[in-house]
């Protein structure tokens, strides 16, 4: 259920080729849709760039924390449906015929899909959600038309343009709520959703919030991945651990709520249980299991 006004949902066909909304040509920040929140008081708020990034990532401590009757909340940037108005690439296109080969699905369909997956997993962290009204980076024009374009340097018209929209969007999430404690990928693999999340988070750190950074799994489990990635950024980080020990069934149970995401990630869910466990055991340096958050210094 949409609770955008009916002005809001006349979007146009140009608009619809953008990162956010547009109407008349001045941007508007929606909610797409959320879960009753409208009284609650959040002490985490975690900033997923795409449907399934936190419960991959953060799953575990979200499930420690709402255990222990710490509301948090998962606010998904790229939630909004393309509508057949909005042009496939060929890269596009292809990336939604892998999807489709494990769920019965057809194009907006697949985003529908996606968006009861989230549901069923946050469900199962115990976190509430909110949906953002932006694209994939995939539906954004056509320079995102490659897995080396998807994960390489940010668009200029991205860091101009969408940047201080995003920014501004989480601020006012967040304002209400100003002793919680933020948490922004790393964007670990430099896909470019998460770098413009990061780089977000950043900027809300020096304005004063509480922000912590996430590894991005499974992007963080590959040779070199993490320590290229902290190279990259300019702020010093010191990173510290969250023990999941046992809360990790419940994060691989979040995560295989993401039937569409399972082959394309992992392989299937045998495959994606093992490299859970096995990232986690690897944090927590073999003794125990656990996810590694990272602070700016």
């Amino acid at each position: 259920m949409s609770d955008q006004s009916s002005t809001t949902q006349k979007v146009s066909e140009k608009g619809e080729q953008r990162f956010a909304p547009t109407i008349n040509g001045t941007a508007f920040q929606t909610h797409s849709q959320h879960s009753a929140r409208s009284t609650q008081h959040y002490q985490h708020i975690y900033i997923s760039p795409h449907f399934d990034d936190v419960p991959l990532s953060c799953g575990g401590q979200v499930a420690a924390q709402t255990r222990a009757g710490e509301p948090a909340l998962v606010v998904t940037v790229c939630s909004r449906v393309p509508t057949n108005k909005v042009k496939r690439t060929p890269f596009a296109a292809q990336m939604e015929a892998e999807w489709r080969v494990t769920i019965a699905a057809n194009g907006p369909n697949i985003y529908l899909t996606r968006r009861i997956e989230e549901e069923n997993a946050l469900r199962r962290l115990g976190a509430e959600h909110e949906w953002l009204d932006y694209l994939d980076a995939i539906y954004r024009g056509k320079a995102y038309n490659s897995d080396a374009a998807l994960f390489g340097k940010l668009l200029p018209a991205d860091l101009k343009r969408v940047l201080p929209w995003l920014t501004s969007d989480f601020a006012k999430i967040a304002a209400p709520h100003r002793q919680a404690t933020l948490y922004f990928p790393l964007a670990v693999g430099n896909h470019v959703d998460h770098q413009l999340a990061h780089i977000a988070g950043r900027e809300l750190a020096a304005r004063g919030y509480h922000v912590l950074f996430y590894e991005d799994f499974p992007y963080a489990s590959r040779s070199d991945a993490l320590a290229e990635r902290v190279a990259q950024i300019p702020d010093q980080l010191l990173p510290t651990l969250t023990d999941i020990s046992a809360t990790l069934d419940d994060k691989i149970a979040a995560i295989a709520a993401y039937g569409s995401q399972l082959g394309v990630l992992f392989g299937g869910a045998a495959a994606m249980r093992d490299q859970v466990r096995s990232y986690a055991t690897h944090v927590a340096h073999g003794d125990g299991l656990a996810e590694r958050y990272w602070r700016i210094v």
